[in-house]
This record gives C-alpha cells, structure tokens and sequence, in this order.
C-alpha cells in the first residue's frame, strides 16, 4: 500500500537522492501511548536516550478544535524530542508519534489514533536531511521525475499559498488505490540559515472533516530550534 511507504533522502556525492522506499509497521506493532509524552520508534530505527528538553514552551497549551463549524475547547501537549530541530503540540492520545533516523535523514510521523487503534493511513509527516539543502533541491526531490510524489503515485490538485509561516507554499495531491481515495498537503519549510525541511499529511478523502482540524493543530503550533 503507497500509505505504508516512506521515502527517504540520503547524501551522494554532495547531492540529495530519494534512494528508498521503506514498508512501515503494521498498527499491531505500534503501540498506543499511555501518557502524552510517550513515543514510537520506527524499526530499525535506534531511539535517542536523552531526555526531553522542554526548553521554553509550556508542557500544555489550551486550544480551540474547530470541526465543521463546531469549537470545542482543548487542552494540547508538547511534543519536544532533543534529536528534531522543532517542537509542536498534539491532542494527546488521538495521535501516536513515530521518531528516528534512517541514513542521513531524521523524521517523525504523527498517526492519527481513534480509541487506541492506530490509522496508518492517516499521519503527518516532517523529514529533516542531515546535510543543508537549499529550498530548489528540495523541490526538485519531491516534484521532479522519480521524486517522492511520482514513487509514491501520487497526482498534484493545486499549489497554493502556505498558512503556515514556516513554509511558503501548499502542494495538495490526491492518491488512488484499491483500497480508496486518498488526499494530503506538503510544505516545504526552511530552518536554520537555508536548511530546508518537508512536511506532508497523508489520510483517507472521507476523513478530511475529522481529521485535517486536528493535524492543523500540529502544523500551527510548530517552531523550529
């Protein structure tokens, strides 16, 4: 299933590449967290033992979800891992973070999670390459011929302007499989005198009321280091 694939960058020769195409765990094999700072490690992905620098945010923001017009007050936790350049907030328990590193890049992916049943469908996801990488290649990685949108089958819908002061612009693409229409977003954000990042969100067309208010509150709450 394309939603179980996960592309990754890695270094040749001074030039980023997508070189793998990498199956995920099945939801059996991830763990539910039990408190709202607990994580899960991709495997083969070795888990950092340092322990969380909350720096200066606060560990809960009160928030407001906002669901086909319908807003009903939230209380958010920090998500702070020392490994990523960023820190978010998330609705605890209704989503199950995955963090590691795989060659020369470092990630997370932020499964959405209903009644302790995780979606492996439905995620946010940042990618982080070790090496700077200027905002053009980046592009190139993941619009060009054998970038992440055509491996992963993916058709482009529109461009459009960011809401998100990390990232300039939202490419939103569409999936079609036997299993169902698929939707999501990504961004394209830099950090840190010209590093660039990626972000996408990835989840089922008919979850898109469900789901986009509460990945939205990921993306708007992220800062970078």
């Amino acid at each position: 299933m394309t939603d179980q694939r996960y592309a990754f960058l890695a270094q040749t020769s001074a030039t980023l590449l997508i070189t793998a195409i990498c199956t995920l765990p099945m939801p059996s094999a991830i763990a539910t967290p039990t408190s709202p700072s607990s994580t899960v490690v991709k495997a083969g992905w070795p888990a950092s033992t340092t322990a969380t620098d909350k720096r200066s945010r606060t560990a809960t923001l009160s928030a407001t979800l906002n669901v086909e017009g319908e807003e009903t007050p939230v209380q958010l936790n920090l998500f702070d891992r020392p490994e990523l350049p960023f820190t978010t907030y998330l609705l605890p328990r209704e989503f199950t973070a995955q963090v590691g590193r795989v060659d020369e890049l470092t990630g997370a992916r932020f499964y959405w999670t209903y009644e302790g049943e995780v979606d492996q469908s439905s995620y946010v996801q940042f990618a982080f390459p070790a090496s700077p990488t200027p905002v053009s290649v980046m592009e190139d990685l993941i619009l060009s011929d054998g970038g992440l949108v055509e491996v992963n089958g993916w058709n482009i819908i529109s461009e459009e302007p960011s809401p998100y002061p990390w990232a300039q612009e939202a490419i939103i693409y569409e999936e079609t499989t036997d299993e169902g229409v698929f939707m999501g977003a990504i961004y394209i954000g830099t950090y840190q005198a010209g590093k660039s990042f990626y972000v996408l969100t990835h989840y089922p067309i008919e979850y898109g009321d469900g789901f986009e208010p509460r990945a939205d509150l990921i993306l708007r709450n992220v800062e970078m280091r």
